[in-house]
């Protein structure tokens, strides 16, 4: 075979995660190097097979935000060449992992192209892509926002040099028992608008999540596999019976005013730090597949969340009565599966806030107030936080930049005391979970 690149084997590697790790199998890696044994040591270099002919394409390492299909708007290829050449059999990527990009070389023009399709507008496109609005606009030149379906913008990009060969990435995340609760069920069936039912909305997007995160090797529960009413209590039950890692209820939202839009993440409201981060992590993910608004992670009394012993979070996704909200669930289903995946894999490692620290909002507080309390702007809050603008409400939960300060906590409070600054007005909510 001509088509493969080396590989140097460091400790902890064995034939199957690096098979894994590259695309291939156990087996083709033995018969391409000659073994007769699944015997490798440090130091060891393999030829590794490849799809693609050297030269052909280079390598990438993921980082937090990254997809599948901004990777390949952001290197001039699909999705789809992406996955075939990593031999891929779903969309969930994972900060760390090293991929191969079909083409010769990177850009090293530190932008790349995105053509402009209907509904696109220059905030979403940064939100999208990791940048601003006023940087695309600097780099195109542009004097106004208005863009339309078809014109071509360029978007600013880091370099990227491709590593001959590509580092290691980091072992992958060890097997967690994750719970999986798809909201409502037989006799309640959530929200209801025409012949739609939230529950089973609710189902089906959990059955998805399930599917991506036992293809990661991930120990699922479900609270329900069917339609079949579950008690609020017996689901904090079975994720406490299985001392699960995590617990995450995916619902969908309602409102008597059909204009109300957006996906919303929330908590409990006396939670430890990991817990947000882990809320974050999933929201993030969401917000980046394609949303009409982000509420932020918001804190609640909810009974899952209030009796759950697991870190856990009730994820709102989209409204069952705004169209738009509909159109776009129905659109990017498979993208809102992977994200919260992803997210959900993400939050596996415990990673402390780098850059920022977790602040509750309270009753009366402006944007513009907190940001001046700790020495930013509005701005900066909002693209932190990835909020479309200033409006904030009392029990969410704001990542505020840190100013020339390692602290990461208020007022010096350990993170399993910090005290909730009053209970989320439900507002808009057509519906209590309690």
């Amino acid at each position: 075979m001509d088509n493969f690149f080396t590989y140097t084997v460091v400790a902890g590697d064995n034939l199957w995660t690096i098979g894994q790790r590259f695309g291939t199998t156990m087996e083709a890696i033995m018969a391409l190097n000659g073994l007769t044994s699944t015997l490798i040591h440090p130091g060891q270099v393999l030829r590794i097979p490849s799809e693609a002919p050297a030269g052909e394409f280079f390598y990438y390492t993921i980082v937090p935000g990254d997809n599948l299909w901004t990777l390949g708007q952001r290197f001039g290829t699909t999705m789809d060449a992406i996955m075939r050449l990593n031999g891929l059999t779903s969309t969930l990527i994972h900060p760390g992992q090293v991929i191969k990009i079909p083409g010769e070389t990177p850009p090293t023009d530190g932008h790349f192209n995105y053509t402009v399709v209907a509904g696109d507008n220059l905030w979403t496109i940064g939100q999208r892509f990791g940048t601003t609005m006023e940087a695309i606009m600097e780099l195109n030149g542009l004097t106004s926002t208005l863009i339309h379906p078809g014109q071509v913008l360029k978007i600013p990009g880091r370099d990227i040099t491709p590593p001959p060969p590509p580092p290691p990435p980091p072992p992958p995340p060890v097997r967690r028992t994750i719970v999986i609760d798809a909201g409502h069920g037989g006799t309640d069936p959530g929200a209801v608008v025409g012949s739609r039912r939230e529950a089973d909305d609710n189902l089906r997007l959990a059955l998805a999540v399930q599917r991506l995160l036992e293809g990661q090797g991930q120990n699922i529960i479900m609270t329900r596999s069917t339609d079949v009413f579950i008690p609020l209590l017996e689901r904090s039950n079975i994720s406490n019976r299985n001392n699960a890692d995590m617990f995450v209820s995916i619902h969908r939202n309602a409102a008597t005013n059909a204009a109300a839009n957006g996906v919303e993440n929330y908590i409990f409201t006396n939670t430890p730090q990991r817990t947000v981060q882990n809320a974050f992590n999933v929201l993030d993910e969401l917000v980046d597949a394609g949303v009409q608004r982000n509420h932020g992670v918001l804190r609640a009394n909810f009974s899952v969340l209030r009796h759950t012993v697991a870190p856990a979070m009730l994820l709102e996704v989209g409204f069952m009565t705004n169209a738009r909200d509909n159109q776009l669930f129905d659109q990017n289903f498979n993208a809102y599966a992977a994200a919260i995946a992803r997210g959900i894999m993400d939050s596996l490692v415990e990673t402390p806030p780098v850059g920022y620290f977790f602040y509750d909002v309270a009753p009366g507080e402006t944007l513009g107030i907190i940001a001046q309390r700790f020495g930013t702007t509005p701005d900066a809050v909002m693209q932190l936080n990835k909020l479309p603008n200033t409006s904030i409400r009392a029990g969410q939960v704001l990542r505020i930049p840190t100013v020339g300060t390692t602290t990461q906590n208020i007022g010096g409070a350990p993170e399993s005391s910090w005290p909730a600054r009053g209970l989320l007005a439900l507002g808009m909510l057509g519906k209590l979970r309690l």
